[in-house]
């Protein structure tokens, strides 16, 4: 079958043979030659037959199933079978392929042009047409079909056009339905509440139902009308109006994409903003998607501070351009060390907003992401943990309380896929690159710059088995901030590796960071339930290790390498195709305390 351009079909046929050279039999391939139908072609089969074959022929010879001249050539497969569909439904037909033959090199016979013949529609029904078989002995043709609002398997004798008769009579749906060699059996493809399963029945017409009982369908196929089983034309269901009108008089007007806005969803969140936080997050868009607004309320994780994000980005240029502005709730835990012996939570809000230019921002076009941003950001420590260690004296890093002025570059890719068998991204590379400089008058300068990358390898993609390798490089200089260092441990930081480390257990300006995991489905129902949107698709066992390391001095220098090992338990759940992985799990500390802490997610982290 050949998909054309304009969303056609044709019937395609060439010529294949092997062809003796010094190197060994070499395949050889004839012109491919269309074949012209009515309606759209689909599933074409040869019919079987004998032939006899001649030994010699002339240069160019009219070749037809019907021609009984001693010079002329019946190709071994000179009748074929298709379906084709339109608006009336499904058919059978069958025709005889007509051809011309010319002696090509090596005396190889190759047909010069092929065409069909007189057409005959087997048969007609107003619904679907599956997996046409014939008989070894071409006796009988086999196929499915779902004119009566379930899917069964039916036989026909070609020479009664429009008679069948049913072999099943099931409500799963029979999608295909194959005679055994010898014609005493029939192997089927049927579907119960627990999937799809092949079965064997015997080939013999007194066990089957013979008729099948048509189901009144919700939701009809858009077929004509009035269409019979045995009826070659239909009324369409669909009529083009008498008056066709005067096209001089249409109008053409500029697409407004922003009059066209219209809400798409809200949901409840963790992420409220990009640093985390409890509350709802909502968007909306146009139907092209030209022009995205997207908005978030909630409350930080720790001290319960609002935090809330507004964006708008436009895609109707060649350029996507984007304005947001989000408060955020961060917390550095233990990092102020008081005189009273105590260790306690630096916890800021953030107020920021930024205007940004570059590809992939309204997402929808391409793989890559790429943006450069200019903004400026304001940082306050919150009260109500501020309160918790006032009046004591105080040994840190000083943590930045002022105005930032700031400009980053971002390139992110991913070429990873969700399949329908699997959970998570697969059989794709996924990174993202961030640059930041601080200094435009504003009352921070520093430079920084950090890389997250994974990889999920698909060594048996049948049984869901993934191998994902994740890593993590950074490198800050500037100011000598709080906010400037990267972490190992704790609830906040551009790196979560590794994990099990629940609080702070070094900072430093350079950052090594991998991650190896081994991922396994244990239990696959790919349930729903009911009419509710929810589906349980499979629940996954993840081992992983993880290792990162912050330096002061250099990429992987001085400084000491934190370790975890552990498993998680994932849920892969569907609300809507939202994909959801809610997990929990442990962590065992390789290094410091060497702890096992509790994990929970709503996804896969790495």
């Amino acid at each position: 079958i050949q998909l054309n351009s304009d969303g056609t079909h044709d019937l395609v046929v060439f010529e294949t043979w092997k062809e003796a050279s010094f190197w060994g039999a070499i395949r050889r391939s004839s012109l491919l030659f269309c074949l012209k139908s009515e309606g759209n072609p689909w599933s074409p089969i040869f019919t079987p037959h004998q032939f006899a074959h001649q030994t010699s022929f002339p240069s160019t010879t009219t070749i037809t199933s019907s021609s009984s001249s001693s010079n002329i050539l019946e190709p071994i497969h000179s009748e074929l079978t298709w379906v084709e569909t339109d608006v009336a439904g499904s058919r059978l037909v069958k025709a005889p392929l007509l051809a011309t033959s010319d002696t090509a090199k090596g005396g190889v016979i190759l047909k010069q042009a092929m065409s069909l013949g007189e057409r005959t529609v087997l048969i007609q029904l107003p619904g679907r047409i599956l997996q046409p078989t014939w008989s070894a002995d071409g006796k009988y043709l086999y196929f499915c079909a779902d004119h009566t609002g379930v899917a069964n398997a039916y036989r026909l004798d070609p020479n009664k056009p429009g008679e069948i008769l049913a072999i099943t009579n099931t409500i799963g749906g029979v999608v295909a339905c194959v005679p055994s060699p010898d014609g005493k059996e029939l192997a089927l493809i049927d579907h119960d509440r627990q999937g799809s399963f092949l079965a064997r029945i015997p080939n013999d017409p007194a066990t089957w139902p013979g008729t099948v009982p048509t189901i009144a369908r919700a939701w009809p196929a858009p077929v004509g009308k009035h269409a019979e089983a045995d009826a070659t034309k239909t009324e369409s269901r669909f009529r083009l109006p008498t008056e066709a009108g005067d096209p001089a008089a249409l109008t053409v007007a500029p697409y407004q994409g922003l009059s066209e806005i219209r809400p798409l969803f809200w949901t409840p969140t963790t992420m409220a903003v990009p640093e985390g936080g409890y509350g709802v997050v909502g968007m909306m868009a146009d139907p092209i998607f030209s022009h995205e607004l997207i908005g978030s309320a909630g409350v930080g994780t720790k001290s319960g501070s609002p935090v809330g994000l507004a964006s708008y980005a436009y895609g109707g240029w060649a350029i996507d351009v984007g304005v947001v502005a989000w408060q955020a709730e961060r917390t550095y835990d233990e990092q102020i060390v008081a005189s009273d012996g105590n260790r306690y939570d630096y916890v800021e809000s953030r107020r920021s907003a930024e205007v940004r230019v570059g590809h992939g921002l309204t997402g929808m076009r391409r793989r890559f992401q790429f943006y450069a941003s200019v903004g400026v950001a304001e940082y306050n420590a919150v009260d109500s943990a501020e309160n918790k260690y006032t009046g004591l004296t105080t040994f840190n890093l000083t943590p930045f309380t002022d105005v930032e002025q700031y400009s980053e570059l971002t390139l992110a890719y991913s070429d990873a896929t969700i399949f329908p068998t699997s959970y998570t991204l697969e059989d794709g590379t996924s990174f993202a690159v961030k640059y930041r400089h601080s200094g435009y008058g504003g009352d921070m300068d520093q430079d920084r710059v950090i890389g997250l990358g994974t990889y999920v390898l698909s060594f048996w993609p049948r049984f869901g088995q993934q191998l994902v390798f994740g890593g993590a490089l950074g490198w800050t200089e500037g100011d000598d901030y709080l906010q400037n260092q990267f972490s190992v441990g704790g609830t906040y930081g551009l790196n979560q590796l590794p994990r099990g480390y629940d609080t702070t257990q070094a900072l430093g300006q350079y950052l090594v960071g991998g991650s190896v995991a081994y991922r396994t489905p244990v239990w696959r129902p790919f349930l729903g339930h009911s009419t509710t949107p929810f589906v349980d698709r499979q629940t996954i066992l993840e081992l992983f290790f993880d290792a990162a390391k912050v330096s002061s001095d250099q990429l992987d220098g001085t400084g000491e390498w934190f370790r975890s090992v552990g498993a998680n338990i994932h849920m892969n759940w569907m609300v809507w195709e939202l994909a959801v992985n809610p997990g929990i799990g442990i962590a065992y500390q390789l290094d410091g305390e060497q702890n096992v802490r509790g994990l929970f997610s709503l996804g896969f982290n790495w």
